[in-house]
């Protein structure tokens, strides 16, 4: 795909392949001021289903990762966090549908029960939360400036 169906897919969605072939592929969705956006990237061995919300009330920001048609790849994710005026004196949680709070890690955070490959890392401006999921499964996470809001 060319023009606007392209931009779309890999600015706004976010997906587009790393490596031939998918093995790596990137999911970083930039939502400017929609709510929500989905898509599909295919592969010669699978596909990759994107789903992402932006709750601005609720401060939360939801982003599933549908690999289960894509086992053997592996995605980039950069998960936007918003920040807030107040962002200094609160920091942005990311939790894991079924795992709980994975940012910030605490003691009894077990990425790799949790699916996830690298440890995550904040971006330099905070902005982002970089982290690599496998494929082969639905991941889901959730991230809000408001711990409750995870529900997770």
């Amino acid at each position: 795909a060319t023009g606007a169906a392209e931009m779309l897919s890999t600015h706004v969605l976010g997906l587009r392949p790393l490596l031939p072939g998918g093995e790596r592929y990137a999911v970083h969705p930039n939502p400017g001021g929609l709510r929500h956006c989905s898509g599909r990237l295919n592969f010669a061995n699978g596909s990759v289903d994107i789903n992402w919300q932006h709750q601005s009330l609720e401060s939360r920001f939801i982003l599933e990762i549908d690999a289960r048609n894509h086992r053997n790849g592996k995605g980039e994710i950069e998960m936007p966090l918003f920040p807030t005026d107040d962002s200094e004196t609160h920091s942005p949680y990311v939790g894991l549908e079924g795992h709980g709070r994975i940012w910030p890690a605490n003691s009894e955070t077990d990425l790799g029960a949790a699916g996830i490959l690298d440890e995550p890392r904040l971006s330099t401006d905070g902005k982002r939360l970089a982290l690599v999921v496998p494929g082969g499964k639905v991941t889901r996470l959730i991230a809000s400036f408001i711990i409750s809001v995870l529900r997770v």
